[in-house]
């Protein structure tokens, strides 16, 4: 299972980014779970007890 992670203020683009990974794992038959973060605060403090195998940022 892959673990994400999305962090961005924007919410629509969140979800289709979630979306679009999503449908990715399911058309290749991985397994992805997807945790979205609205601040890089919120995502700073979860990294203290969560790690992921890839992070999606806002680049601002």
């Amino acid at each position: 299972m892959l673990e994400l992670a999305i962090c961005d203020d924007d919410i629509i683009l969140c979800n289709w980014l979630e979306q679009k990974l999503l449908h990715y794992g399911k058309a290749n038959d991985c397994q992805i779970s997807i945790e979205i973060y609205y601040s890089a605060e919120q995502l700073l403090n979860r990294l203290e007890e969560e790690s992921y195998d890839m992070l999606f940022l806002d680049k601002s």
